[in-house]
Formats: structure tokens, sequence, C-alpha cells
């Protein structure tokens, strides 16, 4: 499209940018996710893919904000140039995808391994649940882990993926499972119930079928306002009309007394099962 001295004159004017060795783009597109995944995904080896927040974002599984590209390549092709692009070796091959337009692509499974070994521990949780909540099988993920062994963060990453296929989708509900609804008395409990009332479909964060009690978390943002309240009441009228007693615990109350909420959980289900 251009003459050579046209491309010559454009890299002198900081027009075109240099990308990564012999991958070039217009300067004002060189900060772009987008660009910056499909220059790694050409200049990557044979057998190398775009992984990590960069693919699970080109997967719809998370929305924009993915500043870093993650590129796996095999044992011993090791290498990294820029400081935006962070490369991992491995000896496991990944499943590939071709995503068209030059880039190539991990499995949603794959992404979220590689993710979370660099996501910062404040904020593993909510990518974990929301990227199962969006898509990505714990399941799969799961298999895939069994496969390496050495995975940075993979004891973690395991609790976190066993906890979202039974249901958990937030650290919230993480805290409740593993902190406040644990123990015999709360075995038959089931995580993320749906019940239809008056032709209106519910979740239940817990509900405990032989007392007929639903246990709520309310986070601080989904629950605070007056007409999510408004909706909250109503959707207990309704449950009682069936025999659900709902009981509610705040994220105060979850995140820093826990052992409250235990208490209370386990003499209400004991006064309904008697």
């Amino acid at each position: 499209m251009m003459s050579r001295n046209r491309l010559t004159g454009a890299l002198g004017r900081g027009e075109l940018v240099r990308v990564l060795p012999d991958l070039y783009s217009l300067a004002m597109h060189t900060d772009s996710r987008q660009v910056r995944a499909r220059a790694a995904s050409r200049w990557a080896p044979a057998g190398s893919a775009v992984t990590g927040r960069a693919a699970l974002v080109e997967w719809g599984v998370l929305g924009e904000g993915a500043e870093e590209v993650g590129l796996v390549v095999p044992r011993g092709c090791h290498r990294s140039v820029v400081p935006w692009l962070h490369v991992t070796s491995q000896t496991v091959p990944c499943e590939r995808f071709d995503a068209g337009a030059g880039l190539t692509l991990v499995g949603p499974a794959d992404a979220l391994i590689h993710a979370f070994a660099r996501e910062p521990h404040r904020t593993r949780a909510d990518l974990v649940y929301r990227a199962c909540a969006n898509g990505v099988s714990a399941e799969r993920a799961i298999a895939h882990l069994d496969r390496l062994p050495r995975a940075r963060g993979r004891r973690a990453l395991l609790g976190m993926l066993g906890l979202a296929a039974k249901g958990v989708e937030s650290y919230l509900e993480e805290r409740a499972v593993t902190r406040v609804f644990t123990g015999d008395a709360f075995a038959s409990v089931i995580l993320q119930h749906r019940v239809r009332v008056a032709g209106q479909s519910f979740r239940i964060d817990a509900f405990h079928a032989k007392s007929g009690t639903a246990f709520e978390v309310d986070g601080d943002g989904s629950h605070s306002d007056a007409a999510a309240q408004r909706r909250d009441r109503r959707r207990d009228a309704l449950l009682a009309t069936r025999g659900v007693l709902t009981v509610r615990f705040s994220f105060v109350d979850v995140m820093n007394r826990p052992d409250w909420c235990r208490a209370v959980a386990l003499d209400v289900l004991k006064r309904r099962s008697t």
C-alpha cells in the first residue's frame, strides 16, 4: 500500500511504530490489546498461542482491561522482548484455536490457568468465578490442571474451581460455603438452587430442602439500593407462600462474623427440622 520511501518517511515521523520485531502498527494503535495479541501470535514460534487474560477477553469471557498479553510457547522457546508481553514456556502442549486475522488462542480453560498464575491474590477469586460464570468449564480446567503439576497457584486454583463446579459464583459465596455452611448439618444444602413460584423463577444461594430454608448472602452492591431491597422482600414473601423461610446474611457479617452466621443458620435448621 506504500512505497519504500513513504514507509521510511512514516517510520521517521513516528507514524509507524514497531510492536514486535518485524511487526509494525500505526502509532495510534500500538497500545491496543487486539493489535498486541495479533502481533504476539504472528511473532511467536510454531506451536505457540496467546493465553491468559488477553485470551479470555478474546473468547468473550472477560471484558476489556487486559493490558498484558500472555503467550505460551513450547519448552526451550522462552523469550520476552517487550514489557507488555509475558511468555510462558511449557512442555505440555495446549489446545490451540485459529481465531482468524493471524491470531491463535489457547482454549478458555488453559487461558484461565495461565491468567490465574499472573493474577494478584486479592483478585484471584473474582477472576475464577467470573470466568466460570461466563462459560469456562470448571471441570475442564480441573482436568487440564491434572497435566500441569507445577502450575503456579495450582492448589488454590483447584480449590476455587471445585467450588465453582458446585455453584459458587463469587468470593462472598466462597466465604459462606467454607466458613458458614460447613459440616454435616449442611451436607444436604443445594447451592444455586432454582425454584419457580407464581410464574417467577428465583435462584437461591443455599437451599436446605428438608427444612424448607433458603439462605441468602447479600453482597454490598447488589442488595443495597431501595429497589433491590423491595425485590428481595417480594421474593421472600412469594417463597413464604410455599413454606420457604429466607434467612439473609449481610456481606459484613459473612466476612467479619462467619461463626455468628453459622450459629444462627444451625439454630434455624434445628428448629425447622423438628
